[in-house]
């Protein structure tokens, strides 16, 4: 009802709007809590974002050129955010520097579970009706062999 009482210009612009506003919100939609970190290409063109996640005490990253403001970037990495060649080099640092440490803790769970299934298999030996020594086996070879 409101809307049929627009003109079509400000109805049209209306519902660009809303679609801008709903592609840009889209993947924060999505998030069911705060990042642990966030990565800037930019500190210029981000200052909004970065300064939000300074709001939200977020660490964020970011190319710091000599025309941006880093002061909101906890970590601000000097460099031209306006050469194609090192934002692609900044960016596949953090992309491998992500990687090894995924790839550092997968290894610490997969040790913790090999330490833990190696007790249990420890606990579960020590137990007396699976003595696993020399005279048990041959009495079960002595019992069960025809």
């Amino acid at each position: 009802m409101y809307r049929r009482s627009l003109k079509y210009s400000n109805s049209s612009s209306l519902s660009r709007a809303r679609f801008v506003l709903k592609n840009s919100f889209l993947g924060l939609s999505v998030l069911k809590s705060l990042p642990s970190a966030v990565f800037f290409n930019s500190a210029k063109s981000s200052f909004w974002g970065s300064g939000e996640t300074y709001a939200l005490h977020i660490p964020a990253a970011g190319i710091a050129d000599t025309d941006s403001y880093p002061h909101s970037l906890l970590y601000p990495i000097p460099g031209n955010d306006d050469a194609f060649g090192s934002v692609l080099f900044a960016n596949q640092l953090v992309a491998k520097t992500i990687l090894i440490a995924k790839i550092a803790n997968m290894l610490q769970v997969y040790q913790r579970f090999c330490e833990r299934a190696r007790l249990q298999a420890l606990r579960f030996a020590r137990r007396k009706k699976f003595n696993y020594s020399r005279k048990s086996r041959s009495s079960f070879r002595q019992r069960y062999s025809r």
